[in-house]
């Protein structure tokens, strides 16, 4: 029910400079100049539920941080001002830019060397691990050679055993 509710963009309100708001909207002259505050004049009117997006994403009287906070603008200007602000910050932005530019060039150089040094390392263990492959080692080779002859010899060793023990099961002599 809120959410429908019509309400203004805070920045609607025109306050005269010199005046004070008092409670039930009226203000008072505190002074005889009649200068309008121009920086908050916004005629948006909606529902309450829309407001936040308004705010954020319409509103030109909202404070936003200049598109190139990223790379060090630290100036908030109004929405409706970003494009006099590209127009005066332009040599404060190109400056930016070109020392962010240096920057990531000098960071991309060390990353590059970076780069080339694992590169040796990889083809140096690779070259090591394809020379461990092509000749085996004489432990390895030993082993391969052992295992088959332990298996010969040893089978009909174990198979003599079996009968040896179950002849006399069979037999029933004891």
């Amino acid at each position: 029910m809120l959410e429908t509710l019509e309400v203004r963009c805070q920045h609607s309100d025109m306050i005269e400079v010199g005046q004070k708001r008092k409670r039930g909207g009226n203000a008072k002259a505190s002074s005889s100049s009649s200068k309008s505050s121009s920086n908050k004049r916004c005629n948006w009117i909606g529902p309450l539920g829309s407001r936040a997006a308004h705010l954020k994403d319409e509103c030109g009287y909202t404070v936003v941080a200049c598109p190139l906070a990223a790379f060090g603008c630290l100036e908030r200007p109004e929405r409706r001002s970003l494009a006099a602000h590209a127009a005066d910050a332009a040599l404060k932005h190109v400056e930016l830019l070109t020392t962010y530019a240096t920057q990531t060039k000098a960071q991309l150089d060390r990353h590059e060397k970076e780069i080339a040094t694992l590169e040796k390392a990889n083809a140096a263990l690779v070259s090591k691990l394809a020379n461990q492959t092509e000749r085996p080692s004489s432990s390895t080779s030993s082993v391969s050679l052992v295992l088959p002859i332990i298996v010969l010899f040893a089978t009909p060793f174990f198979i003599c055993l079996f009968f040896i023990y179950q002849l006399p099961h069979s037999l029933k002599l004891f």
